[in-house]
């Protein structure tokens, strides 16, 4: 872990320079072919935060006063305040700790997914003197950046405060242990490899801390044990 935030610091620097973004300012629009670039580097590093984050849940104690219906430690009414509303907040966007599970198709249906559509290209290239000569394609349109700029701001806001995010975690594992409902998803990370683990674009360093950081996030939170019955 020691090695893990310094390296997710600089992989950060390195797609805000990729970009030419600022504290204050980003692109609007840019290449498709810089975005897929920078998807390559923000999608592992966004990976091995969130198991860095899921490991440090588990290790944050949560007060014994916590009220389990929303999450957070019994106040006085001396104590209680009244918040100033925070506009930039909701609008702003936040790192996602939960990964989207992806499931392959033949689990919940008998029949296999379809297979594969090829591109269709341009064609054999026959030149013929009774047609004009065939122009070079066009090069794809620019994408709008708004979308990867909001999540590379997002990162940099959970690499400089990653305990908050960590004991909001910690407190949903509590508030879960305690409810009576019946048991959900608890643990952020997805089964199967870590997102880029199989890219050879991903820095190996990045690649072997994801290697052994994410086995450990993978297994789920440690369980309490459970109270024994006592017979009258």
């Amino acid at each position: 872990m020691a090695r893990a935030w310094p390296l997710l610091r600089q992989m950060v620097q390195v797609m805000t320079g990729m970009l030419g973004m600022d504290e204050d300012t980003a692109p609007e629009r840019i290449s498709h072919a810089l975005r897929i670039a920078v998807l390559r580097l923000l999608r592992p590093a966004e990976a091995l935060t969130r198991r860095l984050i899921v490991l440090m849940a588990w290790e944050v104690e949560v007060p014994k006063d916590l009220n389990p219906v929303c999450g957070k430690a019994t106040q006085s009414a001396d104590q209680k305040r009244d918040p100033a509303p925070d506009k930039d907040r909701t609008a702003r966007p936040h790192f996602t700790l939960f990964e989207p599970l992806r499931m392959p198709r033949s689990i919940f249906l008998d029949t296999p997914a379809p297979a594969r559509l090829k591109p269709v290209g341009p064609g054999p290239r026959i030149l013929s003197f009774d047609r004009p000569y065939p122009v070079s394609p066009a090069p794809a349109p620019d994408t709008n950046a708004a979308s990867l700029t909001g999540r590379i701001r997002a990162l940099q806001r959970a690499l400089a405060a990653p305990e908050k995010i960590a004991r909001r975690h910690a407190i949903f594992l509590e508030r879960d242990r305690r409810s009576n409902r019946l048991p959900g998803r608890v643990n952020p990370i997805r089964p199967g490899p870590p997102p880029g683990m199989r890219s050879r674009h991903t820095p190996p360093d990045l690649k072997e801390l994801l290697q052994f950081i994410g086995y450990e996030a993978r297994q789920g939170p440690p369980r309490c044990p459970p109270v024994p019955d006592t017979l009258s």
